[in-house]
């Protein structure tokens, strides 16, 4: 089964935000992008990105939950590190239906 979460990242600036996720990973992974989405493709899993009104929202999914964790603090932490002047917080929770 499947497993995937979510998040919401509050920002003011999530069209820069988003492309500068996808340029970095772009350089290891396949990654598609425009000025509203974004997908990142890892070996075992995907990161979807789509520009909000009040943000940036990221929604993983991976075959496993170890998988899911991996790809959530990677992305998270790259994202925060980007985001440390607009003092971004990434906090991943199960998707909703």
């Amino acid at each position: 089964m499947e497993a995937m979460n979510e998040t919401l990242v509050a920002t003011g600036k999530p069209s820069p935000y988003l492309k500068q996720l996808c340029r970095h990973f772009g350089h290891r992974l396949e990654v598609s992008f425009d000025d509203d989405a974004g997908r990142i493709a890892f070996p075992d899993g995907v990161c979807e990105l789509e520009r909000r009104d009040d943000g940036l929202l990221l929604r993983a999914r991976a075959q496993s939950e170890d998988s899911l964790a991996r790809i959530e603090r990677v992305i998270g932490s790259h994202l925060a590190r980007f985001g440390r002047r607009d003092e971004l917080q990434v906090a991943w929770a199960p998707e909703e239906d």
